[in-house]
């Protein structure tokens, strides 16, 4: 037991086995006759199946999603716009409308029957006023009102709705 045994000495290499040198010689020219002979097939991409089926998926699913987001942002009403906020936009805005429409609107307007309404129908018109404006001609009888209109007011300045 004087001497320490190395397992190395008893294992034997084996000679290695390799591809040869003509193997490295002619591998380019079998891979180009290999790839040569091989034709690519081309398939169109209107016969593929899945790229009909996929394109029609997406374009149902883009109209869907348009046609939901305009519903869910198309919240606003004219019902809730006053009188008073469709003229100042009209004021403010003057500019960005048609002269042409305008001036045919206000022809039109011009050309509408004029409403011809008598003392009599006017004493039974009734006028409902908001609360805070009602305050504002409380004070002030139904007679006052008449009597300014039959010897103040002229007749042409006054419009009728």
């Amino acid at each position: 037991m004087d001497k320490k045994r190395d397992i190395l000495e008893h294992i034997q290499m084996k000679p290695r086995t390799g591809p040869g040198q003509l193997y490295f010689e002619t591998l380019a020219q079998t891979v180009l006759d290999k790839a040569g002979k091989q034709e690519a097939v081309i398939v169109p991409l209107f016969k593929r199946p899945f790229a009909w089926i996929g394109g029609a998926a997406a374009a149902v699913l883009v109209v869907l999603g348009i046609g939901l987001f305009n519903a869910a942002h198309n919240t606003v009403g004219f019902d809730s716009v006053t009188p008073v906020e469709a003229a100042a936009y009209v004021e403010d805005n003057i500019d960005a409308f048609d002269e042409d429409l305008l001036a045919e609107f206000l022809f039109d307007q011009a050309q509408a029957p004029v409403q011809e309404t008598t003392l009599e129908e006017f004493e039974d018109l009734t006028v409902a006023l908001p609360a805070e404006k009602a305050e504002l001609f409380s004070g002030v009888a139904d007679e006052d009102v008449l009597e300014y209109l039959e010897t103040q007011a002229d007749p042409q300045d006054i419009t009728y709705y």
